[in-house]
């Protein structure tokens, strides 16, 4: 009986310590912030419009720094895309691969878009469902007081000109930036997708 008593201590202080470990997420105080986030760039043009071949990824890290100015663990974080075709994914469902090497592929397609270092090559894992389309993502940061996420860019927002006079015809005249927002309830920051035509 003696063991038994002693068993279910161990198993009851056990639960205790991992249930101070690891915490259930939490609102941030009052005083914690979001870091200052820098608007990004991606290559982009009108023609790309609803073509499936074509997208983009971009990587967005979110700090939340507490009232202490220290990195705050499992603070919640809202994250809230401006545009319908840029949507929020979670780091665990992009596998990021590497651009084929001219020694392993010569006749690889995809050579000439490899020439750009600025690209990253990545495709979704069999955790995502491919027809779920997230604008709105919540999260909570790790020890380091980061949230990561991936934003995965089917179409940007096309701006249209007037129509043509002869042909009546409305052409696209470019790509319009999205706005992406981040929360924490105290505190919200918000940065700009640009786009550099390619």
């Amino acid at each position: 009986m003696q063991w038994m008593r002693s068993l279910l201590l161990l198993v009851a202080g056990l639960s205790l310590i991992l249930l101070t470990a690891c915490p259930d997420p939490q609102s941030a105080p009052y005083g914690s912030n979001i870091g200052e986030l820098e608007d990004a760039t991606v290559a982009w043009n009108p023609e790309y419009e609803g073509d499936p071949n074509y997208y983009a990824i971009l990587r967005a890290d979110f700090t939340v720094v507490g009232p202490d100015s220290e990195p705050m663990n499992n603070a919640v974080i809202e994250i809230i895309s401006g545009y319908a075709g840029v949507y929020i994914i979670p780091m665990g469902v992009i596998n990021i691969e590497e651009c084929p090497t001219p020694e392993a592929n010569p006749e690889s397609q995809w050579l000439d878009y490899c020439a750009d270092s600025n690209q990253t090559w990545a495709d979704l894992t069999g955790e995502f469902d491919n027809d779920l389309q997230p604008t709105y993502y919540r999260g909570y940061t790790n020890s380091y007081g980061v949230e990561s996420v991936w934003f995965w860019i089917e179409d940007m927002p096309i701006v249209y000109g007037d129509p043509d006079e002869e042909t009546g015809e409305i052409l696209a005249e470019g790509v319009s930036p999205v706005d992406i927002w981040a929360t924490i309830g105290v505190d919200s920051e918000a940065f700009t997708i640009t786009v550099s035509e390619s």
